[in-house]
């Protein structure tokens, strides 16, 4: 396994990087042959963060990340939220295919604006125009933050998977069968305001949407049009022993 340590805003140490190697050791008897692991360490003020991501031969990767007044126990904890991670997943990991060498993953890019919604408290009109005899001018968005990665090409269940081991909010992925693009997320307040957004309801409207555990939703713009392909659809699991 290919190990490597960056240091940023901090002075590099022999002893840091001999100690997170030492400690990364005991993550990698979980793992499925892993090919490569990156430790950034790094410092701002009082705060010390370490961010680890192990790659693995089929396609996969386990990250986390931890903050502390002392970079020593910034690892420790670090690495303990790994191992109970790959631990919970080790069966699923172990049963998981490389990838074949042609499927290529997706380019995506997303970005986050400042305002989700109309401007002046104006309502969505799901791609029907209507008439305004004070129109005000037109909503502007400012554009925050945008992230560019490639969508890899995954089942649904190894989605979830992936995205448990990131410990990131959401993951953009393509079906391994079709090529379509989809989402799934940590927690279902995105879902409901993509509901909201595609019925063109009020904003406040999607604290009143249920969305059910591990189900798949679908919307989208069709012809101009705002549609709710689906919501709430849990037939991939079916067959499947998952956890309370």
């Amino acid at each position: 396994m290919q190990f490597a340590v960056t240091f940023r805003h901090m002075e590099p140490t022999e002893a840091l990087k001999a100690y997170a190697r030492e400690r990364m050791e005991r993550v990698r008897k979980y793992l499925p042959d892993p090919i490569s692991c990156h430790v950034v360490l790094s410092t701002e003020r009082h705060n010390h963060r370490i961010d680890v991501t192990f790659q693995l031969h089929n396609g996969l990767a386990v990250a986390g990340h931890e903050i502390t007044e002392n970079m020593y126990s910034s690892i420790d904890l670090c690495i303990a939220k790994i191992e109970r991670q790959v631990r919970k997943y080790k069966g699923k990991l172990e049963g998981m295919r490389a990838r074949p060498h042609h499927v290529v993953a997706l380019p995506w890019s997303h970005s986050i604006v400042s305002e989700a919604f109309g401007a002046n408290g104006e309502t969505p009109t799901n791609g029907v125009a209507t008439e305004h005899h004070d129109a005000g001018p037109a909503p502007e968005f400012k554009v925050v933050k945008t992230e560019k990665f490639h969508a890899q090409p995954m089942s649904v269940e190894a989605a979830i998977v992936q995205l448990n081991l990131m410990h990131e909010p959401f993951l953009v992925f393509c079906h391994d069968t079709d090529g379509r693009v989809a989402v799934v997320f940590t927690h279902d307040a995105v879902v409901r305001a993509a509901v909201a957004w595609a019925l063109g309801t009020d904003p406040e409207i999607y604290r009143h949407v249920e969305v059910a555990n591990c189900s798949l939703t679908t919307v989208g713009v069709v012809a101009g049009v705002r549609r709710l392909v689906r919501t709430n659809e849990r037939a991939h699991l079916e067959g499947l022993a998952l956890e309370p």
